[in-house]
């Protein structure tokens, strides 16, 4: 979702790795920027989301790894059955 957001110029990623808004996303009127939260329409949207969640997942591990470490279980539960969909 970070990643479509950024695509569509509503935020952008700063140095530090953390994201703001841009003058594009202060401007919308409404609130969830418009159907960016609607949730994946197709296999291709899911992709998309879940690519952005693993983009998230890479900085913590980079800013505070910490974080996940008490999911990591659940991290390897989910990357087992993503990889069990391709064999």
């Amino acid at each position: 979702m970070l990643e479509e957001m950024v695509q569509d110029g509503l935020i952008k990623k700063r140095e530090d790795g953390r994201y703001e808004l841009t003058s594009k996303a202060q401007q919308e009127e409404e609130w969830p920027f418009s159907n960016h939260f609607t949730g994946p329409r197709s296999i291709d949207a899911m992709l998309n989301e879940i690519t952005g969640y693993i983009s998230y997942f890479e900085d913590l591990t980079k800013t505070d790894r910490a974080k996940l470490e008490s999911h990591k279980d659940k991290i390897r539960t989910i990357t087992e059955r993503l990889d069990a969909l391709v064999k």
